[in-house]
């Protein structure tokens, strides 16, 4: 096996377990699972999955030994000494080393992953071979447990939240027409749990106070500063603008022996008048007041127990009247009415209220969601129980949680999420755990939700001899005594008898199911993986039942890949660079297929110039969902022919943008959109493809501002966004040449030979023009603006990266040979001794670094850069002079930075660190380098 064999803990990465779009667990070299994106989520939750892990007790000659399988202590439980940790994606193997232990044990982890089967790549799961072999000289008795605890839902952003959280209402009062006055009516409450909450709010909205008790108003009394309500039980709060912040006053409102407080609360309006306004009193920073006045002082009625507040918009168009009442116990009502003042309907009045609410004094322990049921904000303590709520006599129309400040923002603009995207069940949804058996061949353990079946199963499949046990949940067989674990956790275990010598195989699995996922503004998106499974279960038998198919066909490519002749160094980075297909991937329920540019780093949706680079394998092994992607960038693209440069950020899918890097987007979908099909050569692709591909190239011949038929750069940031090129460039102007001659390829073989004239007339007008501003004799400038009359001649490694592709697609050369050759070597020169790790992005003529960019851009490593040059040396028939470059690179990411797992955009050229961009996309063009040396795009030769 090629790799390198890491010792406990040194690995700073970890291989992630899961496939294609299924969301991941990383297994580190610890022997831990820590991080998952498991539930109901894309990005990754970081942090030690409690009650999660394996174990061992084995007993030889009167003598047993329990151990936990890993390295990293759980509290005071014992672990084995040492063990030595193997990535090589999808597959991890681990040799647990404890002289103590009379057994010797070895696990292969691994999901699967086929090159070629997209479904089976996609399933949520991991299977786990141990092999247990007994080295002692008399018989030994060896168990194998496994506990895991499954992790809950993580919600839509906005829906749930925890820690100190805050969160807002919103109710539409539509159009009002003049002089009328609607409103809007909230209660703030305590209750000693949630169901107690959920029924109290039921009742209140069956029979709701009456908003305008009997009062003699003449009584009541202007105040100056905050006022304080009370009635025996608690108080509140009201400061002259109609809200509380409980730092103003060094003490919270709602106290009670209930527990919990309201720290802050406040209110706000938008409105449609011809234009969209906004109005707001809010209890915090920069939001404490915006297009409001107060036009009559707060007023106290003689009982203590009401206030009211009279505001008026700045553009005396609403008043707004702020009526607070403290009723029996812990209940606040609190009426806004606004009031239009103009001769004209007010359309599109819409009010929230917003409250920052503790349960029970406690802010770690609580756990904000918004109810469906009832159109509420909840708070509940997860331990006591106890629970605050804000809600209203209808459910809200809309509505956002979220942590301390997070949510103001979002209120003040509008923007909660729609009560028909709210969970409608309790966000305690009971949890049901099963088990049972099948044919006597395997033993499961199922924990899964009672609303939507969410959650995960452990199995272990039966061996000759061996006695399964821990049939149960938080009670077992395997005794509790050497194994840690939640209340909650599902145990499983099974025991086999060993004679001296004998080695016996012992198979786990683990499978997931989560369906409900959401976007970014929690839209319902799912996974794919849930039109072929109908829970954990179903996946868990899928994989039991085709569980040595599974593992001998993922096992198979990687084979093949350490067959090739190729260094070992290679083979390695090729195999794990495919991590990123599992951790940054997502395929929803609909069946779109798309990769993020770094859930972790940078969450943008399929940015188009990092899949420029890392879509290489994609199209290589999985065509179909290579067309997915482009499919969607075709149905994005813009009336006037751009194609956008993602489709939304964070996780969306519908929200494309078109001005970031539009110097390179259309070009780099006319090249990516040729070089699929000089790969699969499948003409229904370039009929399908062309057309876009056609207005694709005419909107960036818009983008010559200077009609030298090349692309400037001044229209927008490049690839190195924080490194501002201007004028012609050598970065955007060959990869602007390259997909000139794709559009010109595409368009004779469609038949249309006036779209291929015009594609030659153009790239022979812009060739002349490159040479003419960037040639420099020796290398290509990094970029020349005759307009303004400035340049730069610094060298950038990737400065040939047109050339590349147009090599890589078959166009053959688009640059003077020897040009080619002479930049080539010079890159080597002054890039390449730079730095020890790789070359160096910007290098002055005299060999000092560039330092003109930002962040690094100008001055450090890009890994996918050096990998791409290398490519380019070799298809240039230089080999020898780039390869060592890519070597140097890939040698530090695995035995100096041991991050096999975690790529980053860049690089510290000084220390070979990794720098920004973590588990980045772009990276994965490390396949090209396959082609480039045998001459093939698949495996088989």
């Amino acid at each position: 096996m090629i790799g390198v064999k890491y010792k406990a803990g040194d690995a700073k990465a970890a291989v992630p377990l899961g496939g294609i779009g299924t969301g991941t667990v990383y297994f580190t070299s610890h022997g831990t699972f820590e991080g998952n994106a498991l539930a109901n989520t894309y990005r990754p939750v970081a942090g030690p999955m409690e009650g999660c892990s394996f174990a061992v007790r084995a007993e030889a000659g009167g003598k047993t030994v329990t151990r936990l399988l890993q390295t990293k202590p759980v509290n005071d439980w014992p672990t084995v000494e040492s063990l030595t940790y193997l990535g090589h994606y999808p597959f991890v193997d681990i040799e647990y080393l404890d002289e103590a232990l009379p057994v010797e044990v070895r696990l292969r982890a691994m999901s699967p992953f086929i090159l070629g089967d997209s479904r089976e790549s996609a399933t949520p799961g991991a299977m786990f071979q141990f092999a247990v072999a007994n080295t002692s000289e008399t018989t030994a008795t060896a168990s194998l447990a496994f506990s895991w605890a499954a992790p809950e839902p993580t919600p839509a952003q906005g829906l749930k939240s925890q820690g100190n959280v805050d969160g807002f209402l919103t109710w539409s009062l539509g159009t009002i027409p003049p002089h009328y006055l609607p409103y809007v009516q909230v209660v703030y409450g305590l209750a000693s749990s949630e169901d107690a909450a959920v029924s109290h709010i039921r009742n209140l909205q069956q029979s709701w106070p009456d908003p305008f008790p009997l009062q003699d108003w003449r009584d009541w009394k202007a105040t100056s500063g905050t006022v304080w309500l009370t009635n025996g039980v608690t108080d509140f709060a009201v400061d002259r603008l109609s809200c509380f912040n409980w730092e103003d006053e060094g003490r919270q409102a709602l106290i009670s022996p209930a527990g919990g407080c309201l720290s802050q609360h406040g209110f706000a309006i938008q409105y449609d008048d011809g234009e969209a306004k906004q109005a707001w009193a809010l209890p915090v920073g920069k939001h404490r007041l915006k297009n409001l006045l107060v036009a009559k002082a707060t007023r106290r009625d003689p009982t203590g127990r009401s206030a009211e507040t009279n505001l008026v918009t700045t553009d005396g168009k609403l008043a707004i009247s702020v009526l607070h009442t403290l009723r029996g116990g812990p209940l606040v009502f609190r009426l806004i009415q606004v009031v239009n003042l103009t001769n004209c309907p007010i359309e599109n009045v819409r009010v929230s209220v917003y409250a920052n609410l503790e349960a029970d004094h406690t802010e770690p322990n609580d756990e904000a969601h918004l109810d469906g049921s009832t159109g509420a904000f909840l708070t509940v303590d997860s331990e006591s129980g106890k629970t605050a709520f804000l809600a209203g006599p209808k459910p809200a129309t809309a509505g956002r949680v979220g942590t301390w400040g997070s949510t103001i923002d979002r209120m003040a603009d509008g923007r909660g999420l729609p009560i028909e995207k709210w969970d409608k069940t309790s966000a305690l949804a009971s949890r049901k755990a099963t088990s049972g058996s099948t044919d006597g061949t395997w033993h499961w353990l199922v924990s899964e939700s009672s609303r939507d079946r969410s959650g995960c199963t452990i199995g272990v499949l039966e061996q000759p001899g061996a006695a399964v046990s821990a049939l149960g949940v938080a009670q077992s067989a395997v005794r509790r005594d050497w194994l840690p674990n939640k209340s909650d956790a599902m145990v499983l275990g099974t025991t086999v008898t060993l004679a001296p010598g004998e080695k016996r195989s012992i198979r786990f699995l683990l499978a997931w199911y989560y369906p409900d996922a959401r976007d970014s503004a929690g839209n319902f998106v799912g996974h794919i993986y849930s039109n072929w499974f109908d829970s954990s279960l179903a996946v868990a038998q899928h994989l039991a039942e085709n569980w040595h198919d599974l593992a001998r066909r993922t096992g198979e490519w990687q084979e093949k890949v350490y067959r090739a002749p190729l260094p070992d160094w290679l083979k390695e980075e090729l195999v794990n660079s495919l991590y990123s297909m599992a951790r940054n991937t997502c395929w929803i329920a609909d069946g779109r297929y798309t990769h993020s540019e770094s859930f972790r780093g940078c969450p943008i949706m399929e940015t188009i110039v990092c899949r420029f680079y890392g879509s290489i394998p994609l199209a290589m092994f999985f065509p179909d969902l290579e067309k997915n992607t482009m499919r969607q960038f075709i149905r994005h693209q813009r009336e006037d022919g751009a194609i956008p440069f993602a489709f939304g950020r964070p996780e969306y899918w519908d929200r494309p943008y078109y001005e970031t890097q539009q110097s390179l987007d259309s070009a780099e979908f006319a090249l990516m959109a040729w070089r699929d099909y000089e790969w699969w050569d499948d003409r229904d692709w370039a009929c399908e493809v062309y057309p876009a591909v056609k207005r694709a190239i005419r909107f960036a011949q818009t983008l010559d501002l200077d009609d030298d038929g090349v692309i400037n750069d001044e229209v927008s940031m490049q690839y190195y966004d924080c490194w501002k090129f201007t004028g012609t460039s050598a970065y955007v102007g060959t990869i602007w040449l390259a997909a000139l001659r794709a559009g010109e390829e595409f368009a004779r073989m469609e038949g249309d030979a006036e779209f291929a004239a015009e594609c030659r007339r153009w790239f022979e007008k812009a060739r002349a023009s490159l040479e003419r501003d960037l040639w420099t004799g020796r290398y290509y400038r990094l970029y020349h603006d005759r307009r303004n009359g400035r340049k730069s001649d610094t060298s950038l490694g990737n400065q040939l990266v047109g050339q590349w592709y147009a090599y890589l697609c078959g166009l053959g050369e688009i640059l003077p040979r020897d040009h080619i050759l002479a930049a080539l070597r010079h890159v080597a020169e002054k890039n390449g001794t730079s730095s020890s790790f790789g070359l160096v992005n910007g290098v002055t003529p005299d060999g000092r670094r560039d330092t003109t960019g930002t962040n690094g851009h100008s001055d450090s490593i890009t890994i996918g850069e050096t990998y791409c040059y290398a490519a380019t040396c070799i298809y240039a028939g230089i080999g020898d002079l780039g390869l060592p470059f890519a070597r140097q690179l890939a040698e530090n990411i695995a035995l100096r930075q041991r991050s096999p797992w975690n790529t980053t955009w860049n690089m510290n050229p000084d220390t070979g660190e990794m720098a920004w961009g973590t588990e980045y996309y772009s990276d994965m063009c490390v396949w090209d380098l396959w082609g480039a040396l045998l001459g093939r795009r698949t495996l088989d030769p």
